[in-house]
């Protein structure tokens, strides 16, 4: 049996321990519910799919019927004990699903303690089970009762957006805190922080035909993100800020704040200068009105949470990608690239076969002079714009000095 089958046979019996899961009343469901395997749910606006390996599809019938939460389980029969990485990166993706969601890792081996600290903090499910007898659970799926009860507070007094995932269970049904209000006819006063739907494409049309506009182009500066702030008019001010934070624009005073330890970043700087010129071209008005709410607000100052501007930096940082690498130029010096590495077929799939790694660094070095942007952003725009596919890093760097 291959590691497929063997993944598939597992799954399916996990399939049958997460029937008997909702039988015995273990994962509440409520009375309108689907079970299905391996179903596909959009994730970034509709441009990716997340597969589920099992998912239950619970449903508000007050509600027209919508997916009110979403519960996922996720399989793994590795053969050993689920590394961080791979936990961190399945959690990840599922952060881009538009639904309320609670979420579930099986696996038959156990869990590093990394793993289980994590999922305790961040409310994931973890089982143990071999396919036969009993589970053994190591971490209960929880919801955080300070952050559920700030919640609430915050929505009552008309100081936050009702929160996607659900937060009571009556009646055979799980509803969020918005749909109880809507439904006692209780308005929401917070505007709704979301930005309008745009796809890649799109957003690589805007970035064109703000490049080809006269009014830019004529812009007596050599980089575009020097171009776009002198084009916007927008202030720039540098101060001290923790490393965590890479920028910040100010809708009401059309003014980018940037860290100092920035500067000493040069790549690192001007993608962070074009991604928040990006929040005021694409978003000022959305992003003006929600800070003004909050401003005049009777409440304490806000900040909004990482989830809220979710997508507004998913659109951020494809804008700053095109605007530093503008597509055509970028796949122009891509094609030229292949060529003299006799690459014939696009994607460039990258396994550990000898010397697909070293052509892979050579290109991207290459490309990122080019640009004068990092490794790492010209790693992102090749993957995303579908030139290479890497199936298998490197383990050791002995092997890719080696050529593997």
């Amino acid at each position: 049996m291959n590691t497929t089958e063997q993944g598939d046979a597992y799954e399916n019996k996990v399939f049958r321990l997460v029937k008997k899961l909702i039988t015995d009343g273990t994962v509440a469901v409520g009375k309108h519910y689907s079970l299905h395997q391996k179903k596909a749910y959009p994730i970034d606006f509709g441009t990716d799919q997340f597969i589920a390996d099992i998912s239950i599809e619970v449903r508000n019938s007050h509600f027209n019927d919508a997916i009110s939460n979403l519960i996922i389980f996720e399989c793994k029969d590795l053969g050993r004990k689920l590394d961080k990485s791979d936990f961190e990166e399945w959690r990840g993706k599922t952060q881009n699903l538009p639904f309320g969601k609670k979420l579930y890792i099986v696996t038959s081996i156990g869990f590093p303690q990394p793993v289980i600290d994590k999922a305790l903090n961040t409310g994931v499910g973890l089982i143990i089970w071999n396919g036969y007898g009993e589970e053994k659970w190591m971490a209960p799926r929880t919801l955080n009762e300070v952050e559920q009860r700030d919640y609430q507070f915050n929505i009552l007094r008309g100081n936050l957006n009702a929160p996607s995932y659900p937060l009571i269970f009556e009646n055979g049904c799980f509803y969020t805190m918005g749909e109880m209000l809507r439904y006692n006819g209780l308005p929401i006063n917070a505007p709704t922080l979301k930005p309008s739907y745009l796809p890649r494409t799109e957003i690589n049309k805007i970035v064109n035909k703000l490049l080809a506009s006269p009014d830019f182009y004529s812009i007596e500066t050599d980089k575009n993100e020097d171009k776009l702030l002198t084009f916007l008019n927008v202030k720039i001010e540098f101060q001290e800020l923790p490393t965590t934070h890479n920028g910040k624009y100010d809708a009401i005073r059309h003014c980018i704040i940037l860290p100092n330890w920035l500067i000493s970043q040069p790549h690192r700087l001007r993608f962070s200068l074009a991604h928040e010129l990006a929040h005021a071209y694409l978003h000022r008005e959305k992003l003006r009105q929600y800070e003004s709410f909050f401003a005049t607000a009777d409440s304490a100052t806000y900040i909004p949470s990482e989830a809220e501007f979710h997508w507004f930096d998913v659109q951020a940082n494809d804008f700053a990608s095109y605007l530093l690498m503008p597509d055509a130029e970028f796949r122009q010096a891509v094609s030229i690239l292949f060529k003299q590495h006799r690459l014939h077929q696009v994607p460039f799939v990258i396994d550990n076969q000898k010397g697909k790694f070293p052509i892979y660094y050579s290109i991207v070095d290459s490309i990122a002079n080019h640009f004068d942007v990092s490794n790492d952003h010209v790693k992102n725009r090749l993957k995303k714009d579908g030139f290479v596919e890497i199936i298998q890093q490197p383990n050791r760097i002995g092997n890719i000095l080696r050529g593997y």
